[in-house]
Formats: C-alpha cells, sequence, structure tokens
C-alpha cells in the first residue's frame, strides 16, 4: 500500500486510484487483451470495435508498441476478460475487480 501512495504522490499533483489506473494499467490491460482475441482469430477490426479504439490502435498494442505490459494481471483474468469481451457480457465490474486485484498485490505496477 506505501508503494502505491507513493507512486500516486509521484510528482507535484496527487491523483486518484482511477488516474492512475486509467493512466497506467488500461493501455497494458488492452495490449493483453488484443493478443489473447488475435490468439482467438479475431482481426484487428474487430478487436478496435469491441475495444473502442482504433485499428491502428490495436496494431501498436499487438506489437507491443503501445501500452507495454506495466502490470501483473494473472492470464486467467485476461481469458476470463476475453471470455465475456467475445460474449458481449462485458460489464464495467470485469475492470473494477481487475484493478482491485492489482492494487491488492502490491499495486501491480512494474
Amino acid at each position: 500500500m506505501i508503494k502505491f501512495l507513493k507512486f500516486l504522490l509521484k510528482g507535484s499533483l496527487m491523483k486518484t486510484k482511477c488516474e492512475v489506473m486509467v493512466k497506467d494499467m488500461l493501455p497494458s490491460l488492452r495490449a493483453m487483451i488484443a493478443i489473447e482475441l488475435m490468439g482467438r482469430g479475431l482481426s484487428q477490426t474487430d478487436i478496435a470495435k469491441k475495444l473502442g479504439v482504433s485499428q491502428p490502435a490495436v496494431s501498436q498494442y499487438t506489437k507491443q508498441l503501445r501500452g507495454i505490459n506495466k502490470i501483473k494481471i494473472d492470464n486467467n483474468e485476461i481469458k476470463f476478460l476475453c471470455d465475456d469481451i467475445c460474449s458481449n457480457k462485458l460489464d464495467i465490474d470485469d475492470f473494477c475487480r481487475i484493478c482491485k486485484t492489482v492494487t491488492k498485490n502490491d499495486c501491480g505496477i512494474k
């Protein structure tokens, strides 16, 4: 928890946990999801639609040019999330659950 608080206080402004997670976790999470979905045979265009990003962003995620892995998330979590994405059952609570898991595990940020 102390590591996470120091991370939040980095710089001159204190940011909320959600702000930090959106900036630092979400791109990494999207990259992990894009790679998993590509492995399931989805096109970059389909992945982009499901993630609400552009196709070039998905290309960068899959080439690890964007969303460089800064977080530690169990691959099973990514697979469950991708199952929900593919079946159109994704809920904001899924992201909140992952966020809580990441922050519980010593912030999860490398």
